[in-house]
Order: C-alpha cells, then sequence, then structure tokens
C-alpha cells in the first residue's frame, strides 16, 4: 500500500467519524486549537435559542455574521457562548436626529 493510498484512508475514517459524532449528538465538545475544550450547539439548537428558523442560522454561518462558528462536513458548530447576529436591517439613527 502506498503512502497515499494510506493517507487517503485514514482521511476517510476521520471524516466518517466527524459525520457519525456530528449526526448522533446535538451537543458536544471539540478542542480548540489551544487545546482549551469549548462547548458547540448544532444549528438547529441555536435556532430555538434564538428563536429564529435553522435555515436563517445556517446563512448567518455562512455570512461569516456567527463568531466563531465551524463547518463540519454538512453540519456548523456554533459555540455555545455565541450572540444572535443583529439584523442588519435595521438601521438605527444617532441620538440627536431623533
Amino acid at each position: 500500500m502506498d503512502l497515499k493510498t494510506k493517507y487517503f484512508k485514514i482521511f476517510n475514517k476521520l471524516i466518517a467519524f466527524i459525520r457519525f459524532f456530528v449526526y448522533n449528538k446535538t451537543n458536544w465538545q471539540i478542542f480548540s486549537v489551544r487545546y482549551r475544550r469549548m462547548e458547540y450547539i448544532t444549528a438547529k439548537e441555536a435556532a430555538e435559542k434564538w428563536n429564529i428558523s435553522q435555515r436563517r442560522v445556517q446563512v448567518l454561518c455562512e455570512q461569516g455574521r456567527v463568531l466563531g462558528a465551524v463547518r463540519l462536513g454538512w453540519a456548523w458548530a456554533i459555540p455555545k457562548e455565541a450572540d444572535k447576529p443583529v439584523d442588519a436591517r435595521i438601521k438605527t439613527k444617532p441620538e440627536n436626529q431623533r
């Protein structure tokens, strides 16, 4: 078995593990680059927490408006302490122009 095939098999096992883990867990923990433990929630849980649709949460993650959101295959891992992004359609006027 050549080196390329060996790494390909290891990569496929890793992807299969991540998909299994994401599919079977709604609340999971992932180690960050600094090896500190961070808690993540799914897009479905964030939607319930923020009272918006699951698809809207996914769009906000794709736009980069949810700080710390990471895409794992087809699922989003959102930090548990992440705040709901402010609606970009609403523009507030300065206090002196009201």
